[in-house]
């Protein structure tokens, strides 16, 4: 084989390996976005129809108990007082019923209003509320570890002489981290020099004798 025919061959073996890394890079950074992706889902879909049903049952008992807590007493005395007339327990606005009468007088109806928008609605539902916590902590985990890897694969790389870019959030990271390492260094540097400014000005004061009159 030629000398020419031998660089060929040892190119071509370097543009497979580099090929071959940057795929797995590629790979990785595919595998960061998608994890992101998920992190995003857990923690913005809503929650499945199940609980939406759940939840709406515990509004409607919650505010209806609250306004009779708060405004029960209005009833009897709108309704039965010896000297007036009976008359709605409430501000009436256009003829309507406040939603929180609604759900003291009638909550069946008020929770079956509120279903029945919901079941007319299409959407994704996410993972039980109670679930969330837990499984943001996994997908945050595995996506340190997909970051930290794929980090760590590029500066080896980098380092057998291939030329991959980092990510952008690592080459801010880094960048700050090594201008905040030499403003460190110079705030370091600078308070030496004074410390050693001072040192040098106590050294080159004359030692005052002893005096005679001590003697």
């Amino acid at each position: 084989m030629s000398i020419i025919d031998n660089l060929r061959a040892i190119r071509a073996r370097m543009a497979k390996a580099t090929n071959s890394v940057s795929d797995d890079i590629q790979g990785l950074r595919a595998q960061i976005a998608a994890k992101r992706e998920e992190l995003k889902r857990l923690s913005s879909t809503a929650a499945p129809r199940a609980e939406i049903e759940e939840r709406v049952h515990d509004l409607v008992a919650k505010t209806g108990e609250n306004w009779i807590a708060r405004e029960g007493w209005s009833v009897i005395y709108h309704l039965g007082s010896p000297v007036r007339s009976a008359a709605a327990p409430w501000m009436a606005k256009n003829g309507s019923i406040p939603w929180e009468v609604q759900c003291a007088a009638d909550p069946k109806a008020a929770a079956d209003m509120l279903l029945g928008l919901v079941a007319r609605i299409e959407y994704a539902e996410g993972p039980a509320l109670a679930d969330r916590p837990a499984l943001i902590a996994k997908a945050e985990a595995d996506l340190a570890d997909l970051e930290a890897g794929e980090e760590e694969l590029v500066d080896e790389a980098c380092e057998a002489g291939l030329v991959i870019a980092h990510r952008p959030e690592v080459v801010t990271r880094r960048g700050n981290a090594a201008r905040n390492a030499q403003l460190e260094a110079e705030k370091i540097a600078d308070r030496a020099a004074r410390q050693a400014a001072l040192d040098q000005g106590h050294r080159a004061r004359p030692r005052v004798g002893r005096s005679a009159y001590l003697s």
